[in-house]
């Protein structure tokens, strides 16, 4: 090795990109398990996952990789695009049936709360409750609050 040339540590460097590609991949199929129980942190993982694994596959095309290497790395995110795609809809519904067994009885105490009034009654998280008719009691307003 010539006194002017840099220890070839190129492998090492393909690996990591790598790694954090398929960690990015892993970030965006995986987000949306959270989607109810955490959703600031779904919508985290879903853009760190992308900008991830963007970052990653255009350090791999623009590597001095051979074209085959470079079309197996791409083909691989073309078939996780179509996975996360496809696994997206049951992910969120698994995420919204986790969320109703933690919270079943708390979420059936609510409908039996609200059932009786009309559908004017609002509940937004953190704040009062909007029951323009006066349809629940004071106690109700508070269990509910309590219940958020």
């Amino acid at each position: 090795m010539k006194h002017n040339e840099a220890p070839n540590n190129q492998p090492m460097v393909k690996r990591s990109i790598h790694f954090t590609f398929i960690f990015g991949l892993f970030l965006v199929i995986f987000g949306p398990l959270l989607d109810v129980v955490a959703i600031e942190t779904a919508i985290l993982m879903f853009l760190l996952g992308i900008v991830m694994a963007n970052l990653s596959v255009l350090a791999i095309l623009f590597s001095q990789d051979k074209w085959r290497k470079k079309g197996i790395w791409t083909l691989i995110l073309i078939a996780v695009i179509g996975l996360q795609w496809i696994s997206a809809s049951p992910f969120s519904r698994a995420s919204f049936s986790i969320f109703y067994h933690l919270h079943k009885e708390e979420l059936n105490e609510i409908n039996s709360l609200l059932l009786p009034t009309s559908l004017d009654t609002r509940i937004e998280m953190g704040k009062q409750i909007q029951d323009p008719e006066n349809q629940l009691t004071d106690e109700e307003k508070s269990r509910l609050m309590t219940l958020q």
